[in-house]
């Protein structure tokens, strides 16, 4: 079972736990979200880029109709608006975030 102790507390309510299995877990984690986010960025310059270029031949596409790029095809609907109303249940959130030293943690959540 996980030691806990307290030291260098953020918070009143924090206990500090020693779980090496843990660490490693939660340091995996850190460098696949920072994989991910550079990922994303990545995708989101080339979609831009994308449809910037497809842009003008949109404008000249009717709904329903298609255009054929190498191995895209590429459609344009339309949608129309409506009003949403929906309920939400009551959840809990777990978040994870490094706390580096010397780092303020934000205060959030």
């Amino acid at each position: 079972m996980p030691k806990a102790h307290n030291k260098a507390q953020l918070a009143l309510d924090e206990k500090i736990v020693d779980d090496l299995e843990l660490l490693r877990a939660l340091i995996d984690r850190e460098a696949a979200r920072e994989q991910l986010a550079a990922v994303r960025f990545s995708f989101v310059e080339a979609d831009d880029l994308a449809k910037e270029l497809l842009g003008p031949k949109l404008a000249e596409l009717e709904p329903g109709a298609a255009l054929r790029v190498g191995d895209w095809r590429i459609t344009k609907t339309t949608t129309t608006g409506r009003a949403v109303s929906f309920e939400t249940k009551p959840s809990s959130r777990i978040r994870i975030e490094s706390i580096k030293p010397g780092e303020d943690d934000g205060g959030t959540e």
